[in-house]
């Protein structure tokens, strides 16, 4: 994931797009509650500020070229969630 992030930031910043910041990049250190199947190694948090946000990074020619390669050369697996802020 270290050469993700940069690749990553690269294509936000040539598109443009405001907001977007990796939030958290954390190593797992113990599977507490999982599935056997689920042996994480670790965790990468992305803050969008609209989900079109995302859809536009996602669907980019720059993204696929440039970080796409470098996050399929990091996971083996992955999980992608869209979740929402909320107030505590």
């Amino acid at each position: 994931m270290e050469t993700y992030i940069p690749a990553f930031n690269q294509v936000v910043s040539q598109l443009g797009i405001e907001g977007i910041k990796v939030t958290l990049m954390s190593e797992v250190i113990s599977n507490i509650i999982a599935s056997e199947n689920d042996d994480w190694d670790a965790i990468l948090l992305v803050e969008y500020p609209t989900a079109q946000a995302f859809k536009t990074i996602a669907e980019s020619q720059a993204y696929h070229t440039i970080a796409g390669p470098q996050r399929e050369a990091a996971l083996t697996d992955l999980k992608l969630f869209m979740t929402q802020k909320t107030a505590l």
